[in-house]
């Protein structure tokens, strides 16, 4: 077992299971907060739920004039994790995209816009990107 500075035992290594709250997968900002764990598992509900709101959107997007992928940061459906979601998104998309599909349901809009602003934000926040210190030294030094 690897030591964990400041956690577990008096030789420094942890209880199975067992990790400082420092090490959680993501800070929290607030108290009560959701972590990325939990957040991306609601995301993958959420998903499951609107994809057809959510393959009608991105539809309608993609036929507005002047629409360019070129603009995007993330292309849609890449964070939908469950791969039965996203394949019926993407199979969903296609037909809408090629026969005018329809619009989301104006009932469902409010969700489907919380659902893209919630996944943006897992996005920013909870990227499992390099940690700052790990990265390696430029070449020639």
């Amino acid at each position: 077992m690897m030591p964990v500075p400041g956690a577990g035992t008096a030789r420094g290594t942890a209880a199975p299971g067992a990790f400082p709250a420092d090490l959680r997968d993501a800070p929290s900002s607030r108290e009560g907060a959701l972590s990325c764990s939990d957040r991306k598992l609601r995301l993958t509900r959420l998903n499951t739920e609107l994809v057809d709101d959510k393959a009608g959107y991105w539809a309608a997007r993609m036929r507005e004039p002047g629409f360019s992928v070129a603009g995007l940061t993330r292309n849609p459906g890449s964070e939908i994790t469950d791969p039965e979601t996203k394949v019926r998104f993407y199979k969903l998309l296609t037909n809408y995209h090629r026969e005018g599909g329809p619009s989301p349901d104006p009932a469902r809009l409010p969700a489907l816009m919380e659902l893209l602003k919630e996944e943006k934000s897992v996005a920013d926040e909870c990227s499992s990107g390099p940690l700052p210190g790990l990265l390696p030294a430029p070449a020639g030094r």
